[in-house]
């Protein structure tokens, strides 16, 4: 027995840490066979997901939005990210985002992410063809920013102003609303 952190593990049966950061503490198997093909804990995909992006340097080098990203010292651990992982609704079906409570945020951690269907978090920052706006948004000729006749919809107004009043209870530190 050893202690990594500030957990009491079995250091002989623990697994080398994942991209230099991330330790599966999980005392029961994260994979198995079935029928011949390898399944994988849904949680356990999530972390390696996250852990990759925060910490790989060849995603980093691939993805360069990601340079910057790293994960918080709270989701090191597997079983930690876990036992947080479900404490979310919905998590099975909805798309980890680190952007939406806090602009511009580089971390994944428990503080600073939320659960949001995948077309949102791609309709926030998905950047058009040119790379300079977002999809749905142009300059024009005058100078002033316009979106697009498609965007100008009552779901997408209602689903942004969502996402600010999300924005505003996330920075006075109470959440008491989903998406």
């Amino acid at each position: 027995m050893g202690v990594v952190g500030r957990k009491v593990i079995d250091t002989q049966n623990m697994k080398s840490s994942l991209y230099g950061f991330g330790i599966n503490d999980a005392d029961y198997p994260i994979k198995t066979r079935v029928d011949g093909k390898c399944v994988i804990v849904p949680e356990y995909s999530r972390w390696i997901s996250v852990v990759q992006r925060s910490n790989d340097p060849k995603e980093k080098a691939r993805k360069p939005h990601y340079e910057d990203v790293y994960c918080s010292e709270k989701w090191k651990y597997f079983t930690d990210f876990s036992t947080w992982l479900h404490t979310q609704p919905y998590w099975r079906v909805l798309a980890l985002d680190k952007d939406i409570l806090i602009k511009g945020n580089k971390e994944y951690g428990p503080d600073t992410c939320c659960f949001v269907p995948q077309y949102l978090n791609g309709l926030l920052y998905t950047k058009s063809k040119t790379g300079q706006f977002l999809i749905g948004v142009s300059l024009t000729k005058s100078g002033k920013y316009s979106s697009e006749p498609w965007f100008r919809t009552d779901v997408a107004d209602s689903l942004m102003s969502r996402v600010w009043d999300l924005r505003l209870h996330a920075a006075t530190g109470v959440i008491t609303m989903t998406l």
